[in-house]
């Protein structure tokens, strides 16, 4: 397990107090800590444990980094498909499930704005279950009911070849009798 905050001299360690004036040394301490919590739930991640069931939990600082970690890229599948739930799980940073259906956030890529200024840009990737690649661009929910169209006629277009089931005349009298 990773020792929190272990590289701080002692007296900034355990007296917060004791360094009044010392801001950017305490800043400093923080900055360290927030990543030492960030780093924990990338590896609690990876190794499946889920530290918040810890007794010191509640003693720690910086716990959302840790949670921002933990369930960054955590795959949530979902029972009805719906632009509202792709929208929260992209926006919570998790790979949306929803029968075979993959719909992830991918990191910014560095771009220039119309001014020249560089921007991250986020895409947004919806792969079919048979591996068929989508890109979309920004999280918005304007973008998730894109998404939730391109699903839902996706799915409509790949019935559309298939033939109807219709009863034949024979298993039309068996139901009514």
């Amino acid at each position: 397990m990773l020792r929190i905050g272990m590289l701080a001299p002692r007296s900034l360690r355990y007296e917060p107090h004791a360094i009044t004036g010392y801001a950017e040394n305490w800043n400093q301490l923080s900055a360290g800590v927030r990543a030492d919590m960030h780093r924990l739930g990338v590896q609690a991640r990876l190794s499946g444990e889920d530290m918040r069931g810890s007794p010191f939990w509640r003693l720690l600082a910086h716990k959302w980094a840790y949670e921002h970690a933990f369930e960054r890229r955590a795959r949530k599948t979902i029972r009805e498909l719906a632009p509202d739930s792709i929208y929260r799980g992209l926006v919570q940073g998790m790979t949306v499930v929803w029968r075979g259906w993959e719909i992830a956030l991918t990191m910014p890529d560095a771009l220039t704005d119309p001014c020249c200024q560089e921007s991250g840009e986020s895409r947004i990737w919806a792969i079919s279950p048979t591996g068929a690649l989508q890109l979309f661009r920004r999280c918005s929910p304007g973008t998730a009911r894109d998404i939730y169209l391109h699903v839902i006629t996706s799915i409509a277009a790949s019935h559309v070849g298939a033939a109807p089931r219709m009863a034949t005349a024979e298993q039309s009298a068996r139901r009514a009798a």
